[in-house]
Order: structure tokens, then sequence, then C-alpha cells
């Protein structure tokens, strides 16, 4: 059975990838502010290009091929450069400007005031670099919601802790929470999904869904779009990822309810916003279960699943899959089992 260590273990986990997965993010952050810095801050003048190539010539001085060379007029004095962005190491996308330029070409050239001998003359902003930062935001929400669901299942297992200490039999109604309700005669589970997979799966979904539709449909390098056409684009898809989520937490929904009242339980699906009701009498219920499937022929499914059968033919599920919400721990769902239990046969 998981303890609280093992869900801090695991929280530590998710932690150590999300910060793994921001250090590219902050990365991509900074590189696109760094050329928002060059369009909007550097002084520019117009150069003239002196040498181009595809292939690129090997210099000795610089110790690396250079592909553009061109004169420009900065701090007073005529000066050469081959530099083409800010960051050369990485120039491969920026290949497309040398087959639209040749030699005796004005070109614009950035510069700045205090160091002028290490111009740029490309700033554009590349797809690839938003396109990565939907992505990763997209999984990281994804892995913070699978933190805060095991944060969530770890409340809930310590409000089970004296219950679980006991030689428990039922007949004590169970620790109330925001996924229990037990007043004695009424219970009522929440038996739906936990926020990893109403919130962090369908974020995750939308935010990827946005990275392809822009590899897809946008030029690798969009001369005509400023920072601004991206941040309304990244902008727009996260307001559908957000979108996405609300659909998932308030358009889907299941519940039981075992009222001893009237001997009936009552699960309440909500599906595309449609709500709907099955009741079900006790002698109905042929049994509750446990199930644990097997994840290989050795080696059983971590989580167990917790089940109401009944004649119909048709299982009431408490704990199964994407319908999370209750811990799939042993020990708790063994409490839960032998609370309906106990109900059952009164």
């Amino acid at each position: 059975m998981k303890t609280g260590g093992d869900f801090r273990k695991l929280s530590r986990v998710f932690a150590l990838v999300i910060l793994i997965f921001s250090i590219p993010l902050v990365t991509i952050c900074l590189h696109v502010a760094e050329l928002w810095q060059v369009r909007h801050e550097w002084p520019s003048t117009i150069g003239t290009v002196s040498r181009v190539s595809q292939k690129g010539w090997w210099d000795d001085g610089e110790k690396r091929y250079c592909f553009l060379e061109y004169q420009y007029n900065a701090g007073g004095k005529e000066r050469v450069s081959r530099r083409i962005h800010p960051r050369d190491k990485s120039i491969t996308p920026y290949f497309y400007m040398l087959r639209g330029v040749k030699k005796g070409d004005p070109i614009k050239v950035w510069y700045q005031n205090d160091d002028p001998g290490q111009p740029v003359v490309n700033a554009e902003y590349m797809r690839d670099r938003f396109a990565m930062l939907m992505a990763f935001s997209g999984f990281i929400v994804m892995l913070a919601t699978m933190i805060v669901k095991e944060k969530q299942w770890q409340k809930y297992l310590n409000s089970f802790s004296t219950l679980m200490a006991l030689n428990y039999s039922g007949s004590q109604p169970l620790p109330s929470s925001d996924i229990i309700t037990d007043r004695g005669d009424y219970i009522k589970l929440d038996t739906g999904m936990s926020v990893f997979w109403n919130t962090g799966i369908p974020y995750c979904f939308a935010s990827f869904a946005a990275m392809f539709g822009m590899i897809s449909f946008l030029p690798a390098i969009n001369s005509d779009w400023t920072l601004l056409h991206y941040l309304y684009y990244m902008g727009a898809n996260w307001f559908v990822a957000l979108l996405f989520c609300f659909i998932f937490r308030k358009g889907f929904d299941h519940s039981l309810v075992l009222d001893d009242r009237g001997k009936i339980i009552r699960e309440m699906r909500t599906l595309f916003f449609k709500s709907t009701e099955v009741s079900y009498k006790y002698s109905d219920i042929l049994g509750i279960e446990t199930y644990r499937g097997k994840w290989s022929a050795d080696n059983s499914l971590p989580n167990p699943v917790l089940f109401l059968r009944t004649k119909l033919n048709r299982s009431l599920f408490i704990s199964c899959r994407n319908r999370d919400i209750q811990p799939a721990i042993e020990g708790y769902l063994q409490i839960v089992k032998q609370r309906l239990e106990y109900f059952l046969s009164r």
C-alpha cells in the first residue's frame, strides 16, 4: 500500500521533471526577449553585402564557417562583419535569407551603441520557439496537476488513518470530505475524474494540438509576424486549452448515492453537460469487489479497482481508470468496501 512517504517521493519526482522542462522554457523566453531587444532597442543602419555563400567558407581568424559578409557604418567608422544572428550557433533556420541576397545588395544591420562591432542582420522570430513554448507549458501543467492529485490523495488517506489503524467493521461512518458524505443513513461518493484527468490531460492535449497547428500552417520564419502576433496566437490557444478544461470539469461527472431510507443506490452521471440518473435496489447488488488487473504476467497493476457488481450485468465503479478522484489505494478502498458492505447488509 502506498504511504505518505510514497506520495511525497512521487511529488518530488514530478517536481524535478517540471524543473527539467522549465529550463528550455526559460531559455526560449530569454531568446525571444533578446530578439525583441534587438528589434526595438538597437539602432539600425543600411549596410552592403560584400560576400555571400550557401556552402560557406572557413575563417581562420574566427575559427568557424562563415556564410555572409557585409559592410556597414556605425560609431563613425566603416566596419565589416560576418555575424548573422544574435546566436550564430543556431543560424541554420536563417539560411533562407542567404538565398535572397547577392553581392552588392543593401542589407539592414542592427548594432549596439556600446559595442557596434557585434551587429546582426537577422532578428526574425522563429515559429518553432513559440510552438515549443506551448508544448512545454502544456506538459508542465499536466505534471503539476499530477502533483495536486497526489497531494489530494494523501489528504484523503490521512483522514482515514484512524479507521485504518482499527479493526474496522463498517459500522462507523466514513470521515466526510469533498469526495465523501456519510450521514449514517446516506452515503454520497464522488466517483468522477481527478484534477489530473479533468484539467491536466485536456490542457496538455489542447497545447500539443495548438503546437501541431502552428507547425502545420505557419512558415518556420514569418517575416510579417511581430512578437505581438505570436503572443495573440498563443493567448488564443491557451484560452482554448482552458475552455477544454472547463468542459471536462463541468461537462463530465459521476457519483454514487446509497440511501438507506429507500434501500436504493442512485448513479448520477453528467456527459457533455447532460445529466442522467439510474436507480438500483439493494437487492440488485450481487457484491462489492476489488480487482487488480495484470500489467504483465508477473506483475499486477499498481492501482486496484473497487466496484459494485449488479444483476443487470453492469458494474458501478467507485475507482477505475481515469475516474480516479477516489484514491486507488488498497487500504483506503478496503475501508470504503467494508462500509458499503455493512450499509447494504442492514
